[in-house]
């Protein structure tokens, strides 16, 4: 709760016999009281947060971070002696397991149009100093017909390694990795006796940098966070075809600031977007301007009950050169999306918390959604439960 102290400001003096004609000695302005920044206490048992969280304030730079954050700064989440479970919605999970200077982490996702289900399992070492970790990801379903076998098989493959890391730079977060992706849908090896594909095939290489920084956690400032990302893909085409490659390229900014007010924390910010690709693919060439205002909110409702929320706002301009080589084919197009947001509970307890999402269709269909009604959707989009093992 903020708490400002109001200076009282009082003076007496011992006048001495003076001339009548003296005039009173000019009496000094005060100096202006420079206040403690704001914080909120809390208790070292206090559970985890659930990766929801994230979605639920929109990804701020200030939010406070969810065990996933040690995925991407590993050494950000050291010493801490955790577990976490989260439930997304039909085949959709995740677990992470932090322990003192170790951490593993397992996710699940349900196959979906032009997708295979996948599973990425994640382990590595953290320090306060630094942290690095590893990532394979599996897909569960690769069918490969055979001349001598007409029926496809179906068995696990590689589909995704990545290793990533982060230093502790006094104040603020540099972390990267490294990423190879051979996207599920485009997967596909021998068909015949000359092993030639029937199918495209597309390996991604991305190298990506960060920055970021933010005040610590119940404690009111700016936050922000900077990342750059170099791409290469790869694409084998059918026999007969020329293979394609293409460079792409990511910057993010993401600024935004933490307001307290009576234990209520405000998070408005902004994230910013420059996309470009060049190659020997159609399109030829293409470049992307986006942004994206967004607020969110953490509201303490009753002892042990947290509401938490956010909505943003997206536009995007872009330009790209449909036609391969000279000359080109310019389409410049304009988006601009609707308003969306989500809106979440979270009940803790000690050491242990629960946080759930309500779904889309609840707050879309209003009381179509009691009755069942097509495109609803499930009550809650996702459910997690944490605990701090300290």
């Amino acid at each position: 709760m903020k708490r400002f102290t109001i200076l009282a400001l009082s003076a007496s003096a011992v006048m001495a016999q003076v001339p009548a004609t003296a005039a009173p000695a000019p009496v000094a302005a005060p100096a202006p009281v420079a206040y403690a920044p704001v914080a909120i206490t809390t208790t070292a048992e206090e559970a985890p947060l659930a990766p929801i969280s994230g979605v639920l304030l929109q990804g701020h730079p200030g939010a406070p971070t969810g065990v996933e954050d040690v995925l991407l700064v590993p050494s950000a989440n050291a010493g801490q002696k955790a577990v976490a479970f989260q439930w997304s919605g039909a085949n959709d999970a995740q677990a992470y397991v932090l322990w003192k200077n170790y951490f593993a982490a397992a996710q699940h996702t349900g196959a979906a149009a032009a997708t295979d289900a996948q599973t990425i399992a994640s382990f590595g070492l953290m320090s306060p100093s630094w942290g690095a970790g590893i990532s394979l990801a599996y897909s569960e379903l690769y069918t490969e017909p055979t001349t001598t076998t007409p029926n496809t098989t179906t068995y696990q493959t590689l589909s995704q390694a990545k290793v990533f890391g982060s230093v502790d730079l006094g104040g603020k977060d540099l972390y990267g990795s490294l990423q190879w992706v051979k996207p599920s849908a485009n997967a596909v090896t021998e068909i015949n006796s000359s092993t030639t594909s029937t199918f495209p095939r597309t390996d991604s290489v991305m190298l990506t940098v960060g920055l970021r920084k933010y005040p610590a956690a119940g404690v009111e400032g700016f936050a922000w966070n900077a990342t750059a990302q170099l791409g290469y893909d790869y694409d084998r085409q059918t026999a007969g075809t020329n293979d394609e490659t293409v460079w792409h390229a990511n910057l993010v900014g993401q600024a935004g600031y933490v307001l307290i007010t009576d234990g209520i924390e405000f998070l408005p910010g902004v994230d910013a977007l420059v996309y470009y690709a060049n190659g020997v693919a159609n399109p030829d060439y293409s470049l992307t301007f986006g942004a994206s205002p967004y607020a969110a909110i953490i509201l303490p409702l009753v002892e042990h009950w947290t509401l938490k929320g956010g909505a943003r706002y997206y536009v995007e301009q872009s330009v790209t050169d449909s036609r391969v080589g000279k000359p080109s084919d310019l389409n410049d197009q304009a988006l601009i999306t609707s308003t969306t947001g989500n809106v979440g509970l979270r009940y803790s307890r000690n050491r242990w918390a629960m946080e759930a999402q309500i779904g889309n269709g609840l707050l879309t269909h209003g009381p179509y959604f009691i009755s069942g009604g097509a495109g609803t959707g499930d009550l809650f989009g996702s459910l997690a439960l944490t605990v701090n093992l300290k």
